[in-house]
């Protein structure tokens, strides 16, 4: 079965919305040749039946993400479609809502950097891939009394949680050294954490009610090697 269609929009089809029309578009000629659709050997045919054109099958985007067992959603402030997990509507983002307000280091070869949707991104040991991070390196130096770097954000009292996960960067994965990760709310130290080589990226869930500034302190206390920490998609929620 074949049949013209007026001003053909795929993202329209696909994503399921309603309206396959455009004034002025051209006619397409699509073919409705696909008689069934199995999801593990279930048969889950939509009630909008999928087409093909030019050799591409087109089947309702939000129907077969969600027989997967994912979630959907249209954002039209950026005219995204997000499939799975999605970005916290209220999350701030370093380097794209929220810049530090103090910086400070221990003697030699030591930085930091934040990134929001970088292009190059950045792996944690495991091999997971980000484009939102914070990276702190800590280089080699005579005495570990040395390798510390401190990096603090105002919040205000405006966020409620921080999330992050936290662990050794894919370059540094093999270092023989550990580094310290500490976290500190209004001056009281509420998270800390020793990572060495082999250690699995960890999960970071804090609250922050209240609170004025949060205080991120990484540490090594071995003083003759690299070593790189990342604090992976962190964010502050509202």
């Amino acid at each position: 079965m074949k049949k013209l269609v007026a001003g053909f929009l795929a993202g329209a089809i696909t994503f399921g919305a309603v309206g396959a029309y455009a004034v002025g578009g051209n006619l397409i000629e699509v073919f409705y040749n696909v008689k069934n659709i199995k999801i593990n050997k279930v048969s889950q045919m939509p009630d909008q039946q999928p087409f093909t054109y030019k050799g591409t099958t087109y089947v309702p985007l939000r129907y077969i993400s969600e027989k997967l067992g994912y979630n959907v959603k249209w954002e039209g402030s950026t005219q995204t479609i997000y499939i799975g997990e999605m970005e916290e509507t209220t999350a701030a983002y370093p380097g794209r809502d929220i810049e530090h307000m103090n910086y400070q280091e221990g003697y030699y070869r030591h930085y930091f950097e934040y990134v929001y949707d970088s292009s190059e991104k950045i792996k944690d040991n495991v091999g997971n891939e980000y484009s939102n991070y914070i990276k702190f390196f800590i280089g080699d130096s005579w005495s570990s009394e040395d390798q510390w770097s401190l990096l603090e954000f105002p919040l205000n009292g405006q966020y409620k949680t921080f999330k992050a996960i936290a662990g050794l960067t894919n370059d540094y994965k093999d270092s023989p050294g550990s580094i310290v990760l500490e976290i500190y709310i209004d001056g009281e130290k509420t998270y800390s954490k020793t990572f060495i080589p082999g250690d699995f990226p960890e999960e970071i869930n804090l609250n922050i009610k209240n609170v004025n500034k949060i205080t991120f302190r990484v540490s090594s206390p071995r003083g003759d090697v690299d070593n790189e920490l990342g604090l992976f998609d962190a964010r502050f929620i509202k």
